[in-house]
């Protein structure tokens, strides 16, 4: 079913996503995404109009895909396997959802979208997050929820995330930041600098630990690709080159293998589908997006420009395992 008629038939996600493509407009308004420093030669290839487009559909798919996937937030891709395939919007899930209700992951994702529509500032995102949690809204994170909490104590949103982490153990490690980290990315098409320390803060607010963060740099840096017109492959070569950048630029540490996410997403290439991780934590979900744009044989990847040798792979309608936040 296209997705306007998806959309059409759900009020309350039509709802959410008339919010979403308001504030993409406001953005849009509020700056100009010809005007920045260029980072990839192929956006001159392309209209600017086309670069909005996706920009917008970026978004907008998010929340779809969140409303989508909360049926089978929590469960293994073998309890997934083993249900009907969810191929509509039927809520439901164990937060019991209405059909086309959204996550944390999107009510987030769209805080960060309305400080960029507004100008953006990492209190901002702060303050807007902290406005959320007020909402008692029904699924918070822990680190989320705790990192939070310092910000309303008076902590620095600079610090709220560290201390957070620090409490945990130094060990979580969910992927909270990189669910609602595509605004940055997309709306810093042009400019690798301002995507990259931006990412790193607004990853830094609830989620300290450094997989966190480079799981979003890298998310990130493939959204501005695709966005820009560059193949699969050369998105996810250009990701690895900004992780690797953001590394020195930020003074991040050279990661172990295990806790490296460039060394995840090689592994997605052979994966499949039945070893894939749907625990929630960061490095494997940024996995799972490795795997999807190379795996995926659904029209709209089919779209994105892409060379012979990394045609699809997948069997037909591949049912999908929900990342939880």
């Amino acid at each position: 079913v296209p997705a306007p008629a998806f959309i059409a038939q759900r009020p309350q996600l039509q709802s959410v996503l008339v919010s979403l493509e308001r504030q993409m407009h406001r953005t849009s308004q509020c700056r100009s995404l010809a005007s920045s420093a260029m980072i990839f030669p192929s956006i001159l290839e392309t209209p600017p109009t086309l670069h909005l487009e996706r920009i917008r559909g970026s978004i907008l798919a998010l929340a779809v895909g969140d409303a989508l996937g909360a049926t089978n937030e929590f469960r293994t891709v073998q309890q997934i396997e083993e249900g009907p395939p969810v191929t509509e919007l039927i809520g439901g899930g164990w937060l019991a959802l209405a059909a086309g209700e959204i996550t944390d992951d999107t009510q987030m994702t769209r805080c960060v979208l309305q400080s960029y529509a507004h100008g953006y500032s990492l209190e901002d995102v702060a303050a807007r997050f902290v406005m959320w949690l007020e909402t008692d809204p029904p699924d918070v994170g822990i680190l989320t929820r705790q990192a939070l909490a310092h910000v309303q104590r008076g902590i620095s949103p600079r610090e709220a995330g560290r201390i957070a982490w620090e409490r945990s153990g130094f060990s979580s490690a969910g992927n909270g930041a990189i669910m609602r980290c595509a605004p940055t990315g997309a709306l810093r098409l042009h400019d690798r600098e301002a995507r990259v320390f931006e990412t790193v803060e607004i990853a830094r607010l609830t989620h300290f630990d450094q997989r966190c963060v480079e799981s979003s740099l890298w998310q990130n840096a493939c959204i501005a690709a695709l966005i820009a017109g560059r193949s699969v492959t050369a998105s996810l070569e250009l990701a690895a080159s900004e992780v690797i950048w953001a590394r020195n630029a930020c003074d991040l540490l050279l990661p172990a293998v295990e806790n490296d996410v460039l060394e995840w997403v090689k592994q997605a290439h052979d994966l499949p589908i039945s070893l894939l991780d749907t625990s929630g934590y960061t490095l494997a979900t940024a996995q799972v997006g490795a795997w999807a744009l190379l795996s995926c044989s659904c029209s709209a990847c089919s779209a994105v420009a892409r060379p012979a040798s990394t045609a699809c792979r997948s069997s037909p309608s591949p049912r999908w395992p929900r990342r939880s936040g």
